[in-house]
């Protein structure tokens, strides 16, 4: 009796030791991971908070003053700022829209078993593979009316009476915009969704055949269920790197044609570079931090609701 208690008590020993050796190994691979959001996102965003709050105007001098929330009253008070930003929303959320509706129905045609599907989805991620400077200097050659495809291809067509001045018009500038970022970003959307998709349950989808459902409702009521959070993660991700998108518009149009198809991450790097003013880029940034934000929270409250009144908890 007494050595089964004494072996019994050796055994909860041993496993409070190993319980305490997975702890620390847990914490141990988890923290390049903290150290890397401090030192990459966390140091960044606190610095530029604090810059917002100063006047660091190089041009005049490198002395830095506490202004407090100047530099916010300077940027609300411009009258580029709503169309900018008004600008920046649409751009973001129009392609974000367009790269998942498409990345959704292109995996889901995709995800059958068919010849030659290693080759096609080889063609259609290769737009990932090409440099951003490539990419966008090669859609800015492309909107050239009489040089690129766009502009003669069209008018041989005769789907135009002649070409498009597409970068000098404001309105033609940012839809041409959107269709570059909707190609450039479609792969990620592509990829996340097609792997998402091979967590639903191809038992259940026969099963929903077998009842008679269509393939329309077998997406709806299976595939859709399944993936909602990979197609929310992409949506999430998709959107905060859409909206402080700068090379890709900035080396297609500068912001122009007269600051038509500027956004907020242009207009930042002009305070910052071009204007010395770092005050006030840091105002720009923090603004648009501000925005994601509020944005993402009342995305959040939305979905908590929406499950509340589902019933999921």
């Amino acid at each position: 009796m007494v050595d089964t208690t004494v072996e019994a008590r050796t055994k909860y020993r041993r496993g409070l030791n190993g319980d305490a050796q997975r702890r620390w190994l847990g914490v141990a691979l988890i923290v390049p991971s903290v150290l890397s959001i401090v030192v990459f996102i966390l140091k960044p965003l606190v610095d530029s908070l604090l810059m917002s709050q100063r006047r660091i105007d190089l041009l005049y001098s490198t002395k830095e003053v506490f202004v407090g929330l100047d530099n916010f009253g300077w940027l609300f008070s411009q009258p580029w700022f709503l169309p900018t930003l008004f600008r920046t929303v649409i751009v973001s959320f129009v392609t974000m829209g367009l790269q998942v509706v498409i990345g959704f129905f292109v995996a889901l045609l995709t995800d059958f078993d068919f010849k030659g599907r290693g080759v096609i989805r080889s063609i259609l991620i290769s737009p990932w593979a090409v440099p951003v400077f490539v990419a966008a200097l090669t859609w800015r050659w492309m909107y050239q009316p009489n040089m690129s495809p766009f502009g003669g291809l069209f008018v041989a067509l005769g789907l135009m009476p002649h070409p498009v001045q597409w970068l000098s018009n404001p309105t033609t500038a940012m839809i041409a915009i959107i269709i570059a970022l909707t190609w450039s970003g479609f792969p990620f959307v592509y990829l996340t969704i097609y792997a998402g998709l091979q967590q639903v349950s191809q038992e259940v989808k026969d099963a929903a055949i077998i009842d008679g459902a269509s393939a329309a409702q077998v997406v709806r009521y299976v595939t859709l269920p399944t993936i909602r959070y990979v197609i929310t993660t992409v949506v999430i991700l998709r959107t905060i790197f859409l909206f402080n998108q700068f090379p890709f518009i900035y080396l297609m149009t500068g912001g122009g044609p007269a600051g038509g198809t500027q956004v907020l991450s242009i207009a930042a790097i002009k305070q910052g570079i071009s204007a010395f003013n770092y005050g006030r880029a840091a105002a720009i940034t923090t603004t648009m931090f501000l925005v994601l934000l509020v944005m993402f929270l009342l995305y959040f409250v939305a979905y908590r609701r929406r499950r509340t009144a589902g019933g999921e908890v």
